[in-house]
């Protein structure tokens, strides 16, 4: 089997080394590295068009990876062009930061590389987010508990041969914190998280400059991914799908039984090793 990483949180990233110690720990698998040399997020499915890119081969946290000078989604392009004709699974993460709702999903650099392996590639994505910005801050049992997840939902969909229509995508979001409480739970996507505005300040020349601010907006309903994160402390999963976003497409009401079937065994799998 074989399996690509990537991130946006660029290759230094310690969320990366975390993911490939718990992706590399799993036997017959093949794993290739490949990130972007800065951080990208909110870069979405952008990919570099204007100018050339650079490729090098580097060994960092002792793991031997590619380091692009471009994106996400170009690190997709170079592995699928120069590494391998086919990977099994893509892995995006961990990423330094959670990626719940639907504003979140439609700019994340972390999901945007499994939307295009899925589109260009069906290559089924796994796309990791940990609500915290530095995975150091993560006490024992919440960075065993990445690390377990991660690696079995990687397992997990391998050894079901990827996933069933319309299913393209699995995200998995990590709270903060891993509690006696804390369950894996599949969720549905709220659609803000964020009310943005813009703040102007004067840099020492006296000329203004302006800097986006978020403001969290988060209702409470528990059956969305974001209030299920930060209220309950919940590993969150949810399925996403790109190919039917057209209100002309047909929806096969069997095919998203089976989808929702298979997210449903994904989750009761990964519930009994969090709550063992």
């Amino acid at each position: 089997m074989r399996i690509l990483i990537t991130n946006d949180d660029g290759f230094l990233s310690p969320g990366l080394a975390l993911l490939y110690r718990a992706l590399s720990s799993m036997s017959n698998v093949k794993i290739d590295v490949v990130a972007p040399e800065k951080p990208q997020s909110a870069g979405g499915l952008s990919i570099t068009l204007h100018k050339p890119l650079r490729v090098r081969k580097v060994n960092i946290f002792g793991i031997d990876m590619y380091v692009i000078s471009g994106k996400p989604c170009d690190a997709v392009v170079y592995a699928l062009t120069h590494l391998s004709d086919r990977y099994d699974l893509i892995v995006s993460g961990i990423n330094l930061g959670e990626n719940t709702s639907l504003q979140a999903i439609l700019a994340s650099g972390t999901i945007a590389p499994c939307i295009y392996a899925s589109l260009m590639y069906r290559i089924p994505g796994l796309a990791l987010s940990a609500n915290t910005y530095n995975i150091y801050d993560l006490d024992e049992r919440t960075r065993r508990t990445v690390m377990t997840v991660s690696r079995e939902a990687a397992r997990y969909v391998i050894e079901q041969g990827g996933y069933p229509e319309p299913l393209d995508i699995v995200s998995i979001n990590f709270p903060s914190q891993v509690t006696e409480s804390t369950r894996v739970v599949l969720c549905d996507v709220s659609e803000l998280k964020f009310i943005h505005d813009m703040l102007r300040h004067v840099d020492p020349r006296g000329l203004d400059y302006y800097w986006v601010h978020g403001h969290f907006l988060i209702k409470p309903d528990l059956s969305l991914d974001t209030a299920s994160l930060y209220i309950e402390n919940n590993v969150v999963v949810t399925g996403l799908t790109f190919r039917r976003i057209s209100l002309l497409s047909k929806h096969d009401e069997s095919q998203i039984e089976r989808a929702l079937l298979y997210l449903r065994n994904l989750v009761s799998a990964l519930n009994s090793l969090v709550m063992s």
